[in-house]
């Protein structure tokens, strides 16, 4: 039987079995949690990168993603196989950095909302709710999480189109991220407070939270660690038959893993990790554990190790994977 999860107060806030809500320590609301705005997914990631030109020509010919041309900005922005408009963009900086964490609410009332919320709780208000300079119209407001991260909530005002068949070895989407922080369990009560996500799993000693904000189970991963910092970022294969053709198509083009393949303990996903001309660490992964709308989820705790990191124990991660992952 999972153990439970262990049980967080923070004035009024109660955070326990994966759910948030508002009221007295040890309650559980689901009606709270259901009318609170709330983050609906992760729909993009722009990274400051020391090495632009080989990035770019990386993610294009490597990769697998389409370059999009939007003038009046630095950002070189870029698509997956999914109709979102775009889905990741790199920015000249001196230095590995987040340029900005990407997440979607489900209409423009929701961000007028959050953004009220987030203000009201004195959280620094990087942009007021506005139609972003952006491919795609989306329209939002963007904001420093407590480890100083720029984060964009926004929505599309005509919606995501239905999304057609693409290739289906190259990546769809973003699935995940994962961030190191130095307080782990204080971004964790962040998000899980004012952005409405939930705690799906946890690694022991709160080494590490998976969070959740929709059926996938987690599309936000918090690793403790001496620095903020992207961990890495992860990009949706269409299933494991498309993602070990896609780690052949790398491996055609001389380009080896740091870590995989294999399967992962927590969200049951398959994966395969690369390192990009700048040193960040970018997932291939596919099945992810889904939770169905509705179903009771019970999250559990891991105990650290490569049986749990890799089921498949093909092996655990690389020397240079655990330098890249923690920005050493």
């Amino acid at each position: 039987m999972p153990a439970d999860p262990p049980r967080l107060y923070t004035d009024k806030f109660t955070f326990c079995s994966g759910m948030c809500s508002i009221g007295e320590a040890g309650s559980n609301h689901p009606e709270a949690f259901a009318a609170m705005a709330k983050v609906t997914d992760i729909c993009g990631l722009i990274l400051k990168t020391p090495k632009l030109a080989p990035s770019i020509e990386f993610y294009e010919k490597c990769w697998g993603l389409e370059r999009i041309e939007h003038p009046g900005t630095d950002t070189i922005f870029f698509k997956g196989a999914s109709n979102e408009p775009f889905i990741f963009g790199l920015e000249p900086g001196e230095r590995r950095s987040v340029a900005m964490i990407r997440f979607t609410l489900d209409s423009a009332a929701a961000v007028d909302s959050m953004h009220d919320d987030l203000k009201a709780a004195d959280v620094e208000i990087l942009k007021a709710p506005d139609l972003l300079q952006l491919p795609g119209n989306y329209y939002g407001f963007q904001f420093k999480d407590p480890d100083g991260t720029p984060v964009e909530l926004s929505t599309l005002d005509d919606g995501v189109p239905a999304d057609t068949p693409g290739e289906g070895f190259l990546p769809q989407r973003l699935s995940h991220m994962v961030l190191n922080s130095p307080d782990n369990r204080a971004l964790r009560d962040f998000y899980v407070r004012y952005l409405g996500f939930e705690l799906a799993d946890w690694y022991a000693k709160d080494a590490f939270f998976f969070l959740r904000c929709n059926e996938q189970h987690h599309c936000l991963g918090l690793e403790k660690c001496d620095n903020s910092s992207l961990n890495h970022v992860a990009f949706l294969l269409e299933d494991l038959d498309a993602m070990m053709r896609f780690a052949g198509r790398m491996a055609n083009m001389g380009i080896t893993p740091l870590w995989g393949p294999g399967r992962h303990g927590p969200g049951g996903n398959c994966f395969c990790y690369f390192e990009d001309p700048a040193g960040y660490v970018l997932e291939a992964t596919s099945e992810l554990i889904f939770i169905p709308r509705g179903d009771q989820w019970t999250p559990r705790e891991w105990q650290p190790g490569p049986e749990n990191a890799n089921v498949w124990l093909t092996g655990g991660r690389t020397e240079r994977a655990i330098q890249l992952m923690s920005n050493h």
